[in-house]
């Protein structure tokens, strides 16, 4: 099965997950409440509660990264960089961006090290033998 495959897979998944929490949660909300009690606002309150979650759970799956987790999301960067500010997930967006950067710098540093022992060898290997060495 190929990643867009799996990916398709997994966000159906969810959605019926979603579906089966939003019809438990709305009918126990909603009888829960008699008559005469106040139900409006009830799609905010559902809606911004899973918002929010939602956010913050695809912010660490793209580790910080805002662009390519407004992409996943649908948003633009800007809707949903005053999303993070409206819930209050810059901390956690930052905290990720930084581990991402850590990764980077340490992979960074892997490589250098390594092109530098190779280096080291490669210049050997095509050092020319010298003057005093070479029989004439």
């Amino acid at each position: 099965m190929g990643q867009n495959q799996t990916a398709a897979l997994a966000a159906a998944e969810f959605i019926s997950a979603m579906k089966a929490f939003a019809e438990i949660y709305s009918n126990e909300f909603v009888s829960s409440k008699g008559a005469d009690d106040d139900l409006d606002g009830l799609y905010d309150l559902v809606v911004r509660s899973v918002e929010g979650q939602l956010i913050e759970v695809v912010l660490k799956k793209c580790q910080g990264n805002k662009l390519r987790a407004a992409k996943v999301l649908g948003l633009h960067r800007n809707t949903l960089s005053t999303k993070i500010a409206e819930f209050k997930l810059e901390e956690k967006a930052s905290v990720a961006k930084k581990q991402r950067k850590t990764k980077a710098q340490s992979r960074s540093a892997k490589l250098k090290s390594k092109k530098a022992s190779s280096n080291g060898t490669y210049a050997r290997a095509l050092s020319f033998p010298s003057r005093s060495n070479v029989i004439l």
